[in-house]
């Protein structure tokens, strides 16, 4: 097994080798699909030109599957836009489709692993989706069914923002004049964006804020995300609990005693 495994790897670096020779450049990621080093790379990401498309290929590490593809077009800024992503099982068939038209995404579709569609979604020009179906492997309609749905708080919106208001923790810091914390300032105060993951259990995990923050600042955002885990309802996909990464906006003021300003979140 472990002469089989060594060959597989041997393979798929001599394949990268071979691209990189002819322009094609490659990283590695982690489960969190983020770039990373060697050692904690669970996909490599090979990206390359092929006449006048240009393509990403992820392959998992440990057995040099392909696991997703995307293909991409290069307008008269030099800027990409996608055409079409792909994603595959382990068997190789497809399991999911994206299909773009000029960078926006209009049609989604799931497999079933013999390749009969397991569900579908449209969308308009704004990427909102505007119709979903599921089917089951006789082609019958299915009730109930998301194509895909975002994690959310539980409780909903006003909970989030009450959940916000009651365990972000004050900060007393001292500043120098308003806008030096690399924050957007706007007329209510400050804001700043913080991601996450949520798993199919709705635990929190690998928690990042906008760069250039305050030390004490991102620690009492940090602790508030925390706080949230197992609050959250995971994000769906194709009728099942999935991994996602959600951006929050925490907004709160600043109010100045002399050089001392207190953070409190905003309503």
């Amino acid at each position: 097994m472990k002469k089989i495994i060594l060959l597989t790897i041997i393979i798929l670096a001599v394949h990268f080798v071979s691209f990189a020779q002819t322009g094609a450049s490659y990283t590695y990621l982690n489960q969190y699909q983020s770039i990373c080093s060697q050692d904690s790379g669970v996909y490599l990401s090979k990206f390359y030109k092929d006449g006048d498309t240009w393509h990403r290929k992820n392959y998992l590490i440990n057995t040099g599957r392909l696991y997703y593809e995307c293909t991409y077009r290069e307008d008269e800024n030099e800027k990409l836009y996608a055409l079409e992503r792909k994603y595959y099982y382990d068997s190789g068939m497809l399991y999911r489709r994206d299909i773009y038209r000029e960078g926006k995404l209009k049609n989604s579709f799931f497999y079933y692993p013999d390749g009969k569609i397991n569900g579908g979604a449209v969308y308009n020009n704004d990427g909102e989706m505007i119709k979903q179906r599921g089917y089951d492997t006789s082609g019958n309609i299915l009730r109930n069914y998301y194509f895909e749905k975002e994690a959310e708080f539980e409780l909903g919106k006003d909970a989030w923002r009450s959940f916000v208001m009651s365990n972000f923790k004050p900060v007393k810091k001292q500043v120098a004049k308003k806008g030096n914390l690399n924050t957007i300032v706007t007329d209510k105060g400050y804001r700043l964006n913080v991601s996450f993951f949520i798993d199919d259990k709705g635990n929190v995990d690998d928690i990042k804020t906008d760069t250039n923050i305050e030390e004490d600042i991102k620690e009492a955002v940090v602790s508030l995300i925390k706080k949230s885990a197992t609050k959250w309802s995971p994000a769906i996909e194709n009728n099942k609990n999935i991994t996602s990464r959600k951006t929050v906006t925490i907004a709160y003021k600043v109010d100045q005693l002399s050089n001392m300003a207190y953070f409190t979140p905003l309503r």
